[in-house]
């Protein structure tokens, strides 16, 4: 009597109640499964979200330590067109860093805004009026100089060095709408996929409690 008084609980505690309770509570084994894989399919899918947040933060935090490391807005440009060509080329990603007007010499590459644009161009002549800088500038592969002045207002920073070679190529019209609409699908694929996979685990878990 006093073994079987003793043992009694011993199973009771041990056994029966982590595998009925849980069972009980959510209703059937059959709930209480399905609870789980949502549980754990819902988790999936937030760490996946978190992942592109977290991803896209890093761009952001490294651009905005590049601008003040370089100590201009723009640190980096994508060439376009043969202006420049064969010193730069469409497509080379370059390197910005900023300099002060008297810094900047004959021979240096510069970006500068006109007319809305971004304008890369190397410097030919110099010129200080009233104590302010201005340039005059010509592409590379162009036969005659810029027809107007660059005031040292109007320059975003000199190039550094050509960071990466014409694969900027793709971030130009036509491709980058190519470029822009695969990472969409990607994107949506990634979306779609985790809950494609939800459904199709919560129909095998209803099959095999069907019988």
């Amino acid at each position: 009597m006093v073994g079987s008084a003793l043992l009694k609980p011993v199973i009771h505690s041990t056994f029966y109640l982590p595998l009925t309770s849980p069972i009980v509570l959510l209703g059937g084994p059959k709930q209480k499964l399905c609870g789980i894989t949502r549980g754990l399919e819902s988790l999936s899918l937030k760490r996946e979200v978190t992942r592109y947040l977290v991803a896209i933060l890093v761009v952001v935090a490294f651009f905005e330590v590049l601008k003040v490391a370089s100590g201009t807005d723009v640190p980096l440009a994508i060439v376009e067109g043969t202006s420049m060509v064969p010193v730069l080329h469409s497509g080379d990603i370059v390197l910005l860093v900023g300099a002060k007007p008297s810094d900047l010499k004959v021979g240096d590459i510069i970006v500068y805004k006109y007319g809305g644009k971004f304008i890369i161009h190397k410097i030919i002549h110099i010129e200080v009026k009233d104590g302010k800088y201005f340039f005059v500038t010509q592409g590379e592969n162009n036969k005659a100089p810029d027809p107007y002045l660059v005031s040292e207002d109007q320059v975003v920073g000199r190039v550094f060095c050509v960071l990466i070679p014409r694969v900027g190529i793709i971030l130009q019209e036509p491709f980058k709408y190519v470029v822009i609409g695969l990472l969409l699908l990607t994107f949506i694929a990634l979306i779609i996929k985790p809950l494609k996979k939800r459904e199709e685990d919560h129909a095998k878990v209803g099959k095999g409690f069907s019988g």
